[in-house]
């Protein structure tokens, strides 16, 4: 007896999408540009539209969900080099809850960032 093949729901295939998207930010060597920054953030915008009106989503979409968000969140540097996030956040009618567009806060929330301050002034010592 056959077993049919599960149907793939929007969710699947839009996660599938965000994960897509986020392959450039993990190829060595090649500078992302303003529409492929863009395409992962707007990539992300609809997983979020799409997860909200599901509704039930397996418990292996939801690791694979945080899975992506981590690898978009490992590269967040990449990104803040590309796009200026709040100009594109001035322009655009984004939530605060969107924490993708928020990045450069997120950085600014790691524990060694405290100490960039002394960095800086131990830095003017050594070179004055």
């Amino acid at each position: 007896m056959n077993n049919p093949t599960p149907k793939t729901t929007p969710f699947q295939l839009l996660l599938t999408a965000y994960s897509n998207s986020l392959n450039p930010l993990e190829t060595p060597n090649i500078r992302l540009n303003k529409e492929q920054v863009l395409e992962i953030l707007a990539a992300r915008d609809t997983l979020q539209k799409q997860l909200e009106a599901e509704v039930e989503i397996p418990i292996e979409m939801w690791s694979n969900l945080v899975e992506q968000d981590n690898r978009l969140k490992q590269n967040t540097h990449k990104i803040r080099e590309v796009i200026d996030l709040e100009e594109y956040r001035e322009s655009l009618p984004i939530s605060e809850q969107a924490w993708w567009w928020h990045l450069e806060t997120r950085e600014s929330l790691h524990p060694f960032n405290r100490f960039d301050g002394l960095f800086k002034i131990g830095k003017l010592l050594l070179l004055g």
